[in-house]
């Protein structure tokens, strides 16, 4: 088996965009507002806000992501966003249907930080992903009674 190579970004922390700026200080604001710690869906959009607004070709519509690329993020993170906002963010979008579909999808590839090719998906990527979506089906077929939707 051939080791993956990952790809490493050496730039320091981003500054916020204005846009998304003024996003994340409405949502610590909001915080400010309670008097008390982030909630987990707090720490969520924060980092769901970033992402959409920095990188919108990564997360604009399903595409495999490039192996690493959450360690490369949260490297890249700017202060107001959490790691663990992040890790949960990139969980949430990868187990979108769409994400799975992308990912499912013979011949897909993935797509790194700067919107660049970063290699294939394996094939354990595509079956994991491809049962899944199996698995989903038929779920969905039982809970309305062994009709598709």
């Amino acid at each position: 088996m051939t080791e993956r190579q990952v790809l490493t970004l050496k730039a320091p922390r981003k500054r916020l965009s204005p846009a998304v700026s003024a996003a994340v200080e409405d949502i610590g604001a909001e915080r400010e507002a309670r008097g008390n710690q982030p909630r987990d869906a707090e720490i969520l959009r924060r980092a769901a806000v970033w992402l959409r607004g920095e990188y919108p070709v990564l997360f604009a519509e399903p595409k495999p992501l490039a192996i690493g690329v959450g360690r490369e993020l949260a490297r890249l993170r700017p202060e107001g966003v959490s790691h663990t906002g992040i890790r949960r963010a990139l969980r949430a979008w990868t187990r979108r249907t769409g994400y799975l579909r992308a990912l499912a999808a013979d011949g897909s590839r993935r797509i790194g930080l700067d919107g660049a090719d970063a290699g294939p998906v394996s094939d354990g990527d595509r079956q994991h992903a491809r049962e899944a979506l199996a698995e989903r089906a038929a779920v969905d077929m039982r809970d309305v009674g062994g009709h598709p939707k």
